[in-house]
C-alpha cells in the first residue's frame, strides 16, 4: 500500500502532496485553515504549522483557537489572524515516584518533580 493510500492528512489537504507534511500533518495557514478552504480548520497533531510539536497543549489551545474564529465568524465580527501557542512546559514520568518538569527556565527531576506531575494532572481531571 502506497503511503498516500492512507486516509488521513493527505485526505483533508485535497492529496495534494505539497501541502502535506511529514508524518501526513495538513500544511496550515496562521489562522489554522487549509489553503484554500477557509472553511476547513486543522488542529492537534494534524496540523503543520511553525514546527509546534503533536501534544496535547497544541491541540487544547488550537481547538479553542478554532472555536472562538468560527463564533466570531457566526457573529459577523472580525476573526484574529493567527495562533498564537503559548507553552506551558513539559513533564513526563519516568518510573514510580520520579519524573522530569520543565516549566519556563526551571528544571525538576526525581520525587518533586513527580509530585508537581501528579498535581498538575489531579488539578485537570
Amino acid at each position: 500500500m502506497d503511503r498516500w493510500d492512507l486516509p488521513g492528512g493527505d485526505t483533508l489537504a485535497g492529496r495534494k502532496r505539497d501541502r502535506v507534511a511529514r508524518f501526513y500533518r495538513v500544511e496550515v495557514l496562521p489562522d489554522l485553515t487549509v489553503p484554500g478552504h477557509p472553511e476547513v480548520f486543522v488542529v492537534g497533531d494534524m496540523m503543520a504549522l511553525d514546527r509546534l510539536p503533536g501534544v496535547a497543549q497544541v491541540a487544547i489551545q488550537g481547538a479553542r483557537f478554532a472555536a472562538r474564529q468560527i463564533t466570531r465568524r457566526l457573529d459577523g465580527k472580525p476573526t484574529e489572524p493567527r495562533f498564537e501557542y503559548f507553552d506551558k512546559g513539559s513533564m513526563a514520568t519516568i518510573s514510580r515516584f520520579s519524573a522530569v518538569a520543565s516549566i519556563g527556565r526551571l528544571r525538576f527531576s526525581g520525587f518533586f518533580a513527580w509530585v508537581l506531575w501528579l498535581a498538575i494532572h489531579l488539578v485537570y481531571i
